[in-house]
């Protein structure tokens, strides 16, 4: 992998994204130090190389950076619809539906 390169290459889907840094699912801490480096947005951590991230953490914290990096693959993987098929309707009902109810 290459240190240089932005987040941005990584997770191109959510390069426009405005969600706010305190909406990431991370530890205060973590989040702290993003906002004092003037990290407010996903769009703008993005901008970040993976050095630059690493380097914003006290004492160079991985498991923060190992965090941030889980938390936007979450936000990069399109939301699970409910399945049709794991539901029952009227005309999907098992055959014993009715022998049953009595």
């Amino acid at each position: 992998m290459n240190n240089e390169a932005k987040l941005a290459a990584i997770f191109p889907m959510l390069a426009e994204t405005n969600v706010p840094i305190q909406e990431l699912d991370i530890e205060v801490v973590a989040r702290n130090s993003l906002l004092r480096s003037g990290i407010h947005t996903v769009a703008q951590l993005l901008q970040l190389s993976h050095t630059e991230l690493v380097g914003l953490f006290p004492n160079r914290n991985l498991p923060f950076y190992s965090e941030i990096i889980y938390q936007l693959t979450c936000l990069a993987q399109p939301p699970k619809t409910a399945k049709i098929d794991d539901t029952y309707t009227v005309e999907r009902l098992p055959d014993d539906f009715w022998r049953d109810a009595k």
